[in-house]
Order: C-alpha cells, then structure tokens, then sequence
C-alpha cells in the first residue's frame, strides 16, 4: 500500500518507530523509511457500519450523504493525515523520551491540524490520496516535515524541544 508510508497501520494504538537516514520521496520504492502516523483508511474503507441518517456528514467543511456519497465520503477520509502516539522514536533531546503515549496526544492534534493546513495550501482542499497515483512532491514535503526526526520542521522533537525551553522540563513530565 503505497499510502501508508506515513499511515503505519496499527488499528490506532502505538505503532515502532522504523528510522533510517532517507526522506519520503515521490519516486520511493520498496520499504518505507518512517512508520511514523497511525491510521489505516483503507480499513476504513472496508467498515459498512455507516450509521443510518438522513442528516448530512461535514468533513472539513464539506457536506456528504452517507446515502449517495460514501465512496467520497471514504476517499475523504483518506486523504488526512492522521498522527497518533508512537514509540521508539530517536530520543528527544538526545536522552529524553523515546514514545509519546501518555503525553504526546495534544502535540499530535495540533500536528494533525498544521499538516491539513499546510496539504490545503499546498495541493488544494479538494485533493485526494490515489493509491495508484503518484503524489506531487508537495505532499511529500508536507510528511517529511512531520517525521519524528530532530531535523525534521514539525516534528514531536522540534515541538518538545520548545516545551522544555519554555517549561524547564522535559516533554512528558507532569
């Protein structure tokens, strides 16, 4: 599955951190280098536990009907980014932590939420993740700017980084 080089699928709980020296390319082929988000929407996609509703689905500011429009609906879906708790990931700071469950959930959300900005500006609101398809380069900027690595702009080791300046403790203490 060519999409889940930034979607480790895991069923949402923590998913190993897999690091290597190279970036998410366009042209990448054979093993991913960074398992790093945790959300497999092509299971999604095979959930027929739509609810039964007359009443429109909003995502992201556009409305669906689960009677007529599940395929977009899915597609939708599946084309976010979806960032969860994750461990072994390099240590932030060089010896601080290796896994952000318990800690990390507001940090990912606020990743979750930069990234979509950054995916509308970049490739538009209505872009869609094609299995099939090679991505524009611009996607893969966006997921390597995510990427649990200190150099990469988003990262969790950028971000607990400044908490730390800002707290005086490292990320995940009280």
């Amino acid at each position: 599955r060519a999409f889940c080089c930034f979607f480790g699928c895991d069923q949402g709980g923590i998913v190993e951190n897999q690091v290597s020296g190279t970036q998410v390319t366009s042209g990448r082929k054979g093993p991913l280098p960074h398992a790093t988000l945790t959300y497999d929407t092509l299971r999604f996609a095979e959930f027929e536990d739509f609810p039964e509703t007359s009443e429109p689905v909003w995502i992201l500011g556009r409305k669906y009907s689960i009677s007529t429009e599940k395929d977009e609906i899915l597609s939708d879906v599946a084309s976010r980014l979806w960032f969860t708790y994750r461990k072994n990931f390099p240590a932030i700071g060089g010896t601080g932590p290796t896994s952000d469950t318990g800690w990390g959930c507001m940090l990912r959300c606020g990743q979750m939420i930069f990234a979509q900005a950054l995916v509308c500006r970049h490739l538009g609101r209505d872009w869609r993740w094609t299995q099939r398809k090679t991505q524009p380069d611009s996607y893969f900027s966006v997921l390597n700017a995510f990427i649990d690595r200190k150099d990469s702009y988003y990262s969790i080791h950028q971000i607990g980084g400044q908490l730390q300046i800002r707290r005086s403790q490292p990320p995940g203490a009280g």
